[in-house]
């Protein structure tokens, strides 16, 4: 996937968030913590979520994870609720 250049949020950020994701991402489809780690770094939502120009930052971690199952789903995170309203 070719996402372009982007500028990153702080890390201390994305940490906090990717963690409770990756949690709610094991808990819920039963995989260790690497494989839950691998399948939200890798997808399209997390790039999303880390790019500064999304302006992301008021979206907590329920949101991200609920995006991330829409793409898992769909194939596009972005046909979460609240993302098609803005569209």
């Amino acid at each position: 996937m070719n996402v372009g250049p982007m500028k990153r949020f702080m890390p201390e950020y994305l940490f906090l968030n990717d963690k409770e994701v990756i949690e709610k991402i094991m808990s819920t489809f039963n995989l260790d913590e690497m494989e839950a780690a691998k399948e939200f770094l890798t997808s399209k939502t997390y790039h999303i979520c880390a790019d500064i120009n999304n302006a992301m930052w008021d979206i907590g971690s329920n949101d991200i994870f609920n995006m991330w199952v829409v793409e898992r789903v769909t194939g596009n995170p972005r046909n979460v609720n609240f993302m098609r309203l803005e569209n």
